[in-house]
């Protein structure tokens, strides 16, 4: 089975001839792109083959919510999956309950929730990363499977200390920390795909995913924003 590819553009590119351009590069089947909610419309005119995601959503349907973005927004937009939970967004003060409120959202209007869990440097230092991850993945996956919601579900690992630092987790503590969220997956009779994350380049991707790996894709940064690293990337894993 081919990887999936998610492309993660987050604040970025600056320019709607910038991210036509990204789109096009990077429309493949297997491919996810996420761009930022202004350019969302211009990577849609751009995709064929790759689907679109969007980086975040309200908890709230509709209102008086200034600079929100609700789950109906985005399903008129044609957006199949969102993220939920990054490390940027955990950073800035969301927490499980928030998290797991987004990711019913997404779920009730038909969305795939793309969740996102990793444990920072600390709790890595303190043994403690298994544990976190437990904490966040058990929090949505229950209150998903309680409504009947779980089926899409995908997830990302996506070690905190390893995001936009260049560095990465060892491909066999990657592999660990995926066959535990699949066995606790496994627990709700499901088996989503599980992606690793944390500064993922086309030199370091091949490490993470082949006949040996569990992991089912690769969660894309930094590198999904320029042309000849979407290419390789593409061209290693889809074509």
């Amino acid at each position: 089975m081919k990887p999936i590819l998610a492309f993660n553009w987050k604040m970025n590119p600056q320019t709607e001839t910038e991210a036509a351009a990204l789109a096009r590069a990077s429309d493949e089947t297997g491919v996810i792109v996420f761009p930022p909610f202004p350019l969302i419309h211009v990577a849609r005119e751009n995709l064929i083959r790759a689907k679109l995601g969007a980086q975040d959503v309200s908890v709230s349907e509709s209102g008086a919510h200034t600079g929100e973005v609700s789950s109906k927004m985005l399903e008129s937009m044609g957006v199949s999956l969102v993220i939920i939970g990054h490390s940027e967004r955990r950073k800035q003060g969301e927490e499980d309950g928030l998290i797991v409120q987004k990711a019913l959202q997404v779920a009730r209007h038909g969305i795939s929730p793309l969740l996102c869990v990793g444990e920072t440097a600390e709790e890595r230092g303190s043994g403690r990363e298994e544990e976190v991850v437990t904490r966040q993945l058990r929090a949505v996956i229950e209150a998903l499977a309680h409504e009947g919601l779980a089926n899409g579900l995908m997830v990302a690992y996506e070690p905190v200390w390893a995001i936009g630092t260049g560095e990465n987790d060892t491909p066999e503590d990657a592999n660990r920390v995926a066959e535990m969220i699949l066995k606790i997956a496994e627990g709700y009779k499901l088996s989503p795909r599980v992606l690793y994350g944390g500064s993922v380049t086309s030199a370091t991707a091949s490490r993470y995913i082949g006949k040996h790996s569990v992991l089912g894709g690769l969660l894309v940064g930094g590198a999904s924003l320029k042309l000849q690293e979407v290419r390789n990337i593409i061209v290693e894993f889809l074509l």
